[in-house]
């Protein structure tokens, strides 16, 4: 049974490193606004969570969650199946990670290659992880 659904999974992984996930980080480019907004609702979902200061997003995409968090103070590190999102290629300033990659110290600000199997990271290294969070689709509407 297990090995079948491996076989599921690997395949839905193919996908979004294929074609799909690079016309889906074409789609869901980086946006300052966007991002701004998801901060403003991360405040409100993470003001109970005081001792939490290492977040992995897993499939970080264009890095919008990222850069939101990041501005709230934590630590975050991206795991991207995809290469092309990865390495930001839709962007002329070459890329929104390796854009703050530049200006932030690499512990603050990484993405590298993987996905929920293939986490390159040890048990404990991380207090949080984020997972397809989207807040302003969650319900959580600004004012």
């Amino acid at each position: 049974m297990l090995g079948v659904l491996r076989k599921k999974a690997d395949r839905v992984l193919d996908f979004w490193k294929g074609s799909f996930g690079y016309e889906y980080t074409i789609r869901n480019s980086f946006s300052e606004e966007i991002s701004n907004r998801r901060k403003d609702s991360f405040v409100v979902i993470l003001q109970d969570c005081c001792h939490i200061r290492n977040i992995i997003e897993i499939g970080s995409g264009s890095g919008m969650n990222m850069e939101a968090l990041y501005q709230l103070g934590y630590s975050v590190v991206g795991v991207e199946p995809n290469r092309y999102a990865r390495e930001g290629g839709i962007f002329n300033d070459g890329g929104i990670f390796n854009r703050f990659k530049n200006e932030r110290k690499k512990t603050e600000w990484n993405v590298v290659d993987g996905d929920c199997y293939n986490i390159p990271y040890g048990d404990n290294t991380f207090d949080l992880v984020v997972k397809e969070v989207n807040p302003l689709k969650q319900g959580l509407k600004q004012n």
